[in-house]
């Protein structure tokens, strides 16, 4: 019987609600290489700079994203240290993937015109901080 996923993931209870173990950093540790995800680390009450800190000789690849009461948001729009993020990854010399992950309605994908604008905007943002 499947009782939680627990024979695909081994979880813990925290708060009356299933925590699987995969989603503890002590578990991320045991792994690599990692995707950093900035915003599911965000709504998942990370912050991303500590996460980033603690982990950064697994990150292989970082999904860029800001939260703006919605998950996938234009970096240079949200309330996320995107800008911190970027300056530390270019410190660091970071030679992994930065992608840019980004939800429809971020880019107002309704338009063409809007979409190239906003992406060509979170690029030069990008390119500010990270280079």
């Amino acid at each position: 019987k499947d009782e939680g996923k627990s024979w695909l993931i081994p979880f813990v209870r925290r708060f009356g609600r299933e925590v699987f173990l995969f989603n503890e950093l002590s578990e991320w540790e045991k792994l690599a290489p990692l995707a950093l995800d900035t915003t599911h680390l965000a709504t998942g009450g990370y912050d991303i700079l500590d996460t980033y800190r603690r982990l950064k000789d697994k990150i292989a690849h970082v999904h860029l994203s800001n939260y703006d009461k919605r998950e996938h948001s234009l970096p240079q729009k949200g309330v996320l240290p995107i800008a911190d993020l970027l300056t530390q990854l270019r410190r660091d010399e970071f030679r992994g993937v930065v992608a840019l992950e980004l939800h429809p309605q971020s880019v107002e994908a309704v338009s063409e015109k809007k979409v190239r604008k906003n992406i060509r905007d979170s690029l030069d943002f990008c390119r500010q901080y990270f280079g």
